[in-house]
């Protein structure tokens, strides 16, 4: 074993130790499936893409008496300390990126707000969207309530269901299993720049692939998550073969020294 990958077993263990006593993290987390992603990350930064959700916490059903689903812009990250990731690593992908926590508040990144159907919470917001749907109805121009269907759909973008069904984008379903998304202690980027773009997605237009490509180059457009080689404090791996390869993918975006620093960053999972 090299002295650097060593040293840095032995940082992350010290690290492990300070942690182990936490319930949250100094640091939020993004991690990915793809070694191609987390390049693409540092060398493009966060992109914000929809993702599809099912809001059945609103106890709201649509026509065909389903729960309403809807795909909001956002990015993913956890809160979770180190000692207690794999399970997470194990859903979402081996490859990922941790940066301070300050850095994702200064960015206006938040903790989202898990609920179910019987909280007077998720009461109000449904009281909201009863309402939006009562004044449309009622001949209200659609000009005049666009002010409150934002505010709608801000608020649902910091809600998620306290456990639920994950959508499966491969197949275009729901998955059977119940997941408890608490666990992920999930926070989230939301598009701030989107005048003229749209705040959810519903999943018809989620699912017709050259729409869903087109409403994700917007919204990326003019929200990209950015962030300093100094934010970071954690680059996430699977093997030693691929560090070279990985830090000569990124040699034309950063300089000598700041490959080296990324290096001394990088973590096996």
């Amino acid at each position: 074993m090299s002295t650097n990958r060593r040293l840095n077993q032995d940082t992350q263990s010290l690290e492990n130790m300070n942690e182990e006593s936490k319930v949250s993290s100094d640091y939020l987390f993004h991690f990915t499936p793809k070694n191609e992603n987390l390049i693409s990350i540092l060398r493009n930064y966060f992109m914000p893409f929809y993702c599809m959700e099912k809001l059945d916490y609103l106890d709201l059903k649509d026509s065909s008496s389903n729960y309403f689903e809807m795909a909001f812009p956002l990015v993913c990250f956890c809160d979770i300390p180190n000692p207690l990731q794999e399970t997470h690593r194990n859903k979402f992908g081996s490859y990922g990126i941790g940066l301070d926590k300050s850095w994702g508040i200064k960015n206006r990144l938040t903790p989202i707000v898990y609920t179910h159907r019987n909280t007077i919470i998720s009461s109000n917001l449904k009281y909201f969207v009863e309402l939006y749907s009562k004044l449309k109805n009622n001949g209200l121009p659609e000009s005049d309530l666009s002010g409150l269907k934002n505010h709608i759909s801000y608020l649902m973008m910091h809600y998620k269901s306290y456990e639920g069904y994950a959508y499966n984008k491969r197949e275009k379903r729901f998955e059977k299993e119940i997941i408890r998304f608490y666990d992920e202690r999930e926070w989230r980027y939301i598009p701030l720049n989107c005048n003229n773009l749209k705040l959810n997605l519903k999943r018809d237009e989620y699912e017709t692939i050259e729409l869903l490509n087109e409403e994700n180059e917007k919204i990326q457009k003019c929200n990209k998550l950015v962030f300093q080689i100094s934010d970071i404090k954690y680059l996430y791996l699977k093997d030693e073969s691929e560090i070279h390869p990985f830090l000569n993918a990124l040699s034309d975006k950063y300089s000598e020294d700041d490959l080296n620093v990324l290096k001394s960053l990088i973590h096996l999972s």
